[in-house]
């Protein structure tokens, strides 16, 4: 470190708080002994600002996190961040019919270097301005993309070392590695999407003969996509008029084409994120014993669909990450262990410094209520699920006039919880299948039929308090801020496994017990966090799940001490 972190706070007149200054001068510390750093910062401890700190007291850094609240948050924190999205993000500044990943220069080269020479283009200006400052910020998945499929194209720079990656919301990294990397070979899928020629493709089961009919398919699907992006080209060759200045040609392009550019580009999108997984795995082993180790491959049942999977993203992070930076920091409020985090990305645990704080919040603010109520475990579920409503309708009308959440884990029991509750607490409810499902929500019913997570939220925040609103949804657990009376309770029907149906997932619980179990914990922390979110903050949380006692004790010495001070039993 150049600096000591705190002088970003001294600077900026902030008072750092006791976590944050032991955090900070353990980091300093420590920090030319070590060089991976794990923060597991429970919300309220203040980790943005720990990470901002970091980033500003080296030379240069990047700063990764997924969702765009938390990009804002970053960037308000520090002034001098430079924000990069991806080119989608951004409008064409010669024709704002366009959006830069499918405007005129995708196939004009010449272009592309004029407007890129004359500073006229709004993503490569931000992208040459995030290059060259101390500290720039993106989100994991754009990072991935673009260290994978290459950043730079003719005439632009490249990523750079820099003296540190940052990944906040670490607790992801496992399920962004993942997910970028792992397909499901669908030979009828492409048939029907992209026409091609698959459907002969029948897999066995038998790796040796499978992994060569992947082969053939992977070929297939580029020779497609070389068909799609001349396609593309002729799009744009058949409004061009010869000796017309590049810029000008540009400019000549109307919204018809655009529309036309646009679905076309969606295609190429589409066929290239079934292409790129399975360069990923042709890319990341040499050997039949590498293989195995490395990616699970089978036959999903009763469908002629090959699952390519990583079994861990180790060599997902160093092929990424690893050469993006000197040192490496992971911060999460629900980090999970030493030992499962090393094993994953695959680190030394010697060369990791594991940092723990506890919780500024007083327990006694939020409690979690262990409240025994129902078992929902698969042998159980039919005939019990029934029963939901029934329990839910007694805790909203213990909060009558209260907002809150409701956990509901999968959209199966969403709907079970919807239909069973009584009327005037269905007209209470807000989730995505609300209309479906015959909402009574008076005067809220102009939205769509299926409502996203934003949606919802804005309901909520806008419209909800009149009538004491309650999210219901199963995909509310991370990313969503709930301070104050915006939810004064919330509920958790069951233990949010993850879902064993998934190839995966399934394969990966049996290599690793402790992996699956932690996976749910994180999943129960994560979920706990949403509706207290500062000092002052007051909320009740019940645990409905009868099993939940049974897995607390097992796992008790495992869970932070945060935590643990919350619940009630």
């Amino acid at each position: 470190m150049n600096q000591h972190p705190i002088k970003f706070f001294d600077r900026y007149e902030i008072s750092p708080r006791d976590q944050q200054k032991n955090v900070i001068d353990k980091l300093f510390e420590e920090w030319d002994n070590y060089d991976f750093f794990a923060l597991s910062l429970p919300t309220g401890v203040g980790k943005t600002f720990i990470a901002t700190s970091i980033g500003d007291s080296v030379q240069n850094a990047y700063i990764l996190t997924s969702t765009l609240q938390l990009q804002d948050q970053y960037i308000h924190s520090w002034p001098e961040l430079i924000n990069l999205k991806g080119r989608g993000n951004y409008n064409c500044n010669l024709n704002d019919n366009f959006t830069v990943d499918a405007a005129p220069c995708s196939v004009n080269p010449e272009l592309m270097r004029s407007c890129m020479s004359q500073g006229v283009c709004a993503y490569y200006n931000q992208k040459k301005a995030a290059l060259a400052s101390r500290a720039m910020i993106t989100n994991p998945v754009y990072m991935l993309y673009s260290t994978h499929c290459g950043f730079a194209k003719e005439g632009e720079e490249q990523w750079v070392k820099r003296s540190v990656l940052i990944i906040d919301e670490a607790h992801n990294l496992e399920n962004h590695l993942v997910s970028f990397a792992e397909s499901d070979i669908d030979p009828q899928k492409y048939h029907e999407e992209f026409g091609v020629e698959t459907l002969g493709f029948n897999f066995t089961g038998r790796t040796e003969e499978d992994y060569f009919k992947v082969v053939d398919i992977y070929e297939i699907l580029q020779r497609k996509a070389q068909e799609l992006a001349a396609k593309l080209e002729s799009e744009f060759g058949n409004a061009t008029r010869l000796g017309v200045n590049p810029r000008e040609w540009a400019k000549g392009f109307t919204s018809k084409v655009a529309e036309r550019v646009k679905k076309l580009n969606g295609k190429i999108y589409q066929l290239d994120k079934a292409i790129q997984p399975m360069k990923i795995f042709f890319n990341t082993h040499s050997t039949p014993e590498e293989l195995l180790q490395r990616w699970i491959v089978t036959k999903v049942s009763d469908k002629n669909v090959l699952k390519l999977a990583p079994i861990y993203g180790d060599f997902l992070f160093h092929e990424y990450f690893g050469r993006l930076a000197d040192k490496f920091v992971f911060l999460s409020a629900t980090l999970g262990s030493k030992h499962d985090l090393c094993k994953e990305i695959g680190i030394e645990p010697d060369n990791c410094l594991y940092v723990e704080t506890d919780s500024p919040f007083n327990p006694e603010l939020s409690p979690v209520i262990a409240m025994p109520s129902i078992k929902l475990s698969k042998d159980h579920y039919e005939r019990n699920v029934k029963l939901v409503g029934g329990i839910i309708d007694e805790i909203m009308k213990i909060h009558e006039g209260q907002r809150g959440l409701i956990h509901s884990v999968t959209y199966d029991l969403q709907k079970h919880i919807f239909m069973g509750v009584n009327k005037s607490c269905q007209k209470r409810l807000l989730c995505r299948d609300m209309d479906v499902l015959g909402s009574a929500v008076a005067g809220l019913n102009k939205y769509p039929k299926k409502y996203k997570n934003d949606e919802l939220l804005d309901l909520h925040k806008h419209k909800g308090k009149q009538i004491g609103s309650v999210l219901l949804s199963p995909s509310m657990m991370e990313g969503v801020d709930l301070p104050d009376d915006l939810s004064e309770f919330q509920v958790i029907i069951k233990l949010p496994w993850a879902n064993l149906g998934d190839v995966r997932v399934n394969i990966k619980s049996k290599l690793d017990e402790y992996w699956y179990k932690q996976k749910m914990w994180l999943s129960v922390l994560q979920a706990c966090g949403r509706s207290t979110r500062h000092e002052t903050d007051q909320s009740v949380t019940y645990i409905l799940d009868e099993n939940f006692k049974f897995f607390y004790q097992e796992w008790r010495s495992e869970l932070p001490k945060w935590f643990k001070d919350r619940i009630v039993f």
